[in-house]
């Protein structure tokens, strides 16, 4: 059964796509005020479309520099309060607003952390099924790979298993577990990756999630056609980025 708050992201997406880009290049409605390009993603960038759909749907933001850092690194504190921010804007409720009196902490992101945005988040997410742990650490500093990040956009989209259409990732080693090898087949079978190699051990840039971002919300709303950029006028860029597809 699909998440509630998946079903409804729908009408989300209808309400951030109205947001309006003025004349100053800015758009109304962001919290972050931003002008309509980021100064580190060129046209040409592989995840250039994706990167900025993002932004309208409000699932991902750039620096206060107006730079998005698509090369930088995610650790899986970052991934938690991605999906919890877009719990909340799907379901139109503030993370306070659920009941989470029933979820056990994470050892290592305990009621007293620091970081209380992270506590919060993190029993969110641990209730809607999208991060486990692992002895229920959640290893919020580590980096978190393509496998791993595989697997959290299956639980968090419910994305099913195609079992009539193959997988094209060839680069899943044996000893990787059950769930890993069938979330990365069910990546590549909703074509939210198309490449051969996955490279699963590597880790994860913001980039990148962008685009499995991106992909996955439009797996499962395939009634909303993926808005495209058109009739940017931009300065010619040198494209420093040698980032792969995701």
């Amino acid at each position: 059964m699909k998440k509630g708050w998946v079903a409804g992201a729908g009408a989300a997406l209808l309400l951030a796509a109205g947001l309006m880009l003025l004349p100053g290049g800015q758009a109304e409605g962001d919290g972050q005020v931003n002008p309509m390009l980021y100064a580190d993603v060129p046209l040409e960038s592989s995840h250039f479309q994706n990167i900025m759909e993002a932004r309208t749907l409000g699932l991902m933001t750039g620096y206060p520099d107006n730079k998005f850092g698509p090369s930088v690194k995610l650790n899986r504190a970052n991934v938690v309060k991605a999906f919890g921010k877009y719990i909340e804007q799907t379901t139109g409720k503030k993370v306070s607003e659920f009941d989470l009196s029933g979820v056990e902490p994470f050892s290592d992101v305990p009621p007293d952390a620091r970081d209380q945005e992270l506590y919060q988040y993190s029993l969110l997410v641990k209730k809607e099924g999208i991060f486990q742990g692992s002895n229920n650490r959640l290893m919020p500093s580590e980096y978190i790979s393509r496998r791993q990040m595989a697997m959290v956009l299956v639980r968090a989209f419910d994305l099913p298993d195609l079992t009539d259409v193959q997988s094209k990732v060839t680069d899943l080693s044996p000893d990787f577990g059950e769930e890993d090898r069938r979330a990365i087949n069910i990546l590549s079978k909703h074509r939210i990756t198309t490449v051969s190699e996955f490279r699963p051990r590597e880790t994860t840039s913001r980039g990148q999630f962008a685009s499995f971002l991106v992909a996955s919300y439009h797996a499962v709303h395939e009634e909303h056609t993926p808005p495209e950029v058109t009739g940017i006028e931009i300065e010619e860029t040198e494209n420093t980025s040698n980032e792969p597809a995701s």
